[in-house]
């Protein structure tokens, strides 16, 4: 095996890099996620502002839709022995 320094296609981040690999042309990224942020702005409908916008929703995102409503059994508050939660359940 011989590897031979190269920098990122993606990040710039110099890295050993695989000569096999090169030869099947894979290895051209630093790590599996710079390969898939290459691969994501090589498709055609790549948009840096949508890119954006869609990171900042995931970051902010707290398990619930933008226009759900907040209810206690959402948040996971009430009593399991409660006889009016469990009596329209049917284990059988």
């Amino acid at each position: 095996m011989s590897y031979i320094k190269r920098n990122c296609d993606n990040c710039n981040k110099e890295y050993l890099a695989d000569t096999r690999n090169l030869n099947r042309g894979w290895g051209l990224c630093c790590s599996k996620s710079c390969a898939a942020k290459k691969r994501e702005k090589a498709k055609p409908s790549y948009n840096k502002e949508t890119v954006a916008r869609n990171n900042m929703k995931r970051n902010n995102w707290n398990g619930c839709s933008f226009n759900d409503e907040i209810t206690e059994d959402r948040l996971g508050n009430y009593d399991p022995g409660d006889s009016e939660y469990w009596d329209h359940k049917d284990f059988g």
